[in-house]
């Protein structure tokens, strides 16, 4: 059996799940492994139809210039650098606010096996949770259902409620700036939803009313 096909088996989600383990010494940027994260990024371009599992955006087409996740960092547990239930694709924005963050209850996990039950992960993980059990969406903040504390956890650690996001959502689900503008904190909250998220909630609006009197103001100079 090729390389190749080595790779394809062992991620083909449907047969047991297998552990790739890295030669001792060799980190992630590894030349060796340069055909082997192609050959992941395709996999999970695939499986996740380019939609980032965290924020729920589209990531570029195949994947290609967005990072491979790993759910449990890597930095943690090297031996499951290429565990496939440990990876998955996620846009740069939610790569990045996550980064090594503990994502698991009880923190470090030292085991040979990786974690397999959804109760022992703090955020909503990409092969193991329903994201709508967890996160639910007013169309421009994500909040957690039913008070989750998973789907709080997840919005927490990985800032799915930061700016760029919010005025993505708002002008594909065609706001106006005035409609915008008039959203309250209340209706872009939740009854429990924290002061930070509250807070940012105020910060949102508060950048609509200054975009606003700039494009007046550049109209008007016009």
């Amino acid at each position: 059996m090729n390389k190749n096909q080595r790779i394809k088996d062992h991620y083909n989600f449907s047969g047991e799940y297998k552990i790739y383990r890295p030669r001792k010494g060799n980190s992630w940027s590894a030349s060796r492994y340069t055909q082997l994260k192609k050959q992941i990024k395709f996999h999970y371009s695939v499986v996740q139809d380019d939609i980032c599992p965290y924020c729920r955006e589209e990531i570029r087409y195949g994947g290609y210039g967005e990072p491979i996740e790993h759910i449990y960092p890597k930095s943690d547990e090297p031996s499951w650098m290429f565990e496939p239930r440990n990876l998955c694709l996620s846009c740069y924005g939610c790569n990045s606010k996550k980064h090594n963050k503990t994502t698991t209850i009880n923190g470090y996990v030292k085991s040979q096996n990786y974690p397999n039950e959804s109760e022992l992960f703090r955020i909503v993980h990409p092969h193991l949770d329903k994201y709508s059990k967890h996160i639910d969406s007013n169309n421009i903040f994500l909040r957690p259902r039913a008070n989750s504390e998973k789907g709080r956890e997840t919005i927490r650690i990985c800032q799915l409620n930061r700016m760029d996001l919010l005025i993505k959502r708002a002008k594909r689900n065609s706001q106006s700036k005035k409609a915008m503008i008039d959203f309250n904190i209340d209706q872009l909250c939740s009854s429990y939803s924290t002061n930070e998220e509250r807070k940012q909630a105020a910060i949102f609006i508060q950048d609509l009313i200054e975009r606003a009197k700039h494009l007046k103001n550049i109209k008007k100079a016009n």
